[in-house]
């Protein structure tokens, strides 16, 4: 029951923080110009759709998931009365995959009671929330540009570090992107080792509403020693690196 509550904390922080930056997370989404809007599709409310906010910062409205489809991370939201979830609790690093790709699943408590029957008692003692729309800069406040500080790209992983650490390189890149009032559009939040400060082998783009972020190899500096990878693989990775 503890593994399955750590997991939910998992899939809700990764999936709900990167459609609205969390207080004390991740700065604001980045206001949508009137261009961006204007480009949307047009979607209505019918019997076949629900309409949500795109997740991820995303300036569109879409047609939420349904029951079976897949969920998450660029992929988009549930509909309503059904749960994003992974097909299986047996490991947590293949749920945060999972979740980042959009690989998890619209079900039902009926759905999800079948791989946790703990699941009920412990859905009846929560609420549900429907998805709200980002908190953004006022379209008013232009963004202004910020240079890149580091090279190509930039990840869906939505860190918080200790209060009191060693300074590092990573962690000085951290802090520079929380201390902004919003993040560009695919910006690199770094990932970093809590214990030593340092660059962890799998880095990744934001996220941006169903544009999915790139990910990519870096040795312990921060320089990337990979292309982009298709799955975003710890292992892939670890081969690269020879560890």
């Amino acid at each position: 029951m503890k593994f399955f509550i750590l997991t939910i904390s998992v899939c809700m922080a990764l999936f709900y923080n990167c459609n609205a930056a969390p207080r004390g997370g991740l700065p604001k989404c980045a206001s949508c110009k009137k261009e961006d809007i204007a480009a949307c599709p047009l979607i209505e409310e019918t019997e076949d759709c629900e309409p949500v906010p795109e997740p991820s910062c995303g300036c569109c409205m879409m047609c939420a998931r349904k029951r079976g489809e897949n969920c998450g991370v660029a992929t988009g939201f549930c509909k309503k009365g059904l749960y994003c979830m992974p097909r299986s609790f047996e490991d947590l690093y293949d749920i945060y995959m999972d979740t980042y790709y959009g690989q998890l699943l619209c079900m039902t408590l009926e759905d999800l009671s079948e791989i946790i029957p703990e699941v009920l008692d412990f859905v009846n003692q929560t609420t549900t929330e429907e998805p709200e729309e980002p908190d953004r800069v006022p379209m008013e406040a232009e963004a202004p540009v910020v240079p890149s500080i580091r090279p190509v790209i930039q990840p869906n992983k939505i860190p918080s570090p200790p209060h009191s650490r060693a300074r590092t390189p990573c962690f000085d890149h951290l802090e520079d992107i929380l201390s902004r009032d919003y993040t560009e559009k695919h910006e690199w939040v770094p990932e970093c080792d809590r214990r030593t400060g340092l660059y962890q082998p799998v880095q990744c783009e934001l996220s941006y509403g169903l544009e999915r972020g790139r990910c990519w190899c870096v040795d312990s500096r921060g320089a990337a020693v990979s292309g982009f990878i298709k799955s975003g693989s710890l292992s892939e990775c670890n081969r690269t690196l020879n560890i």
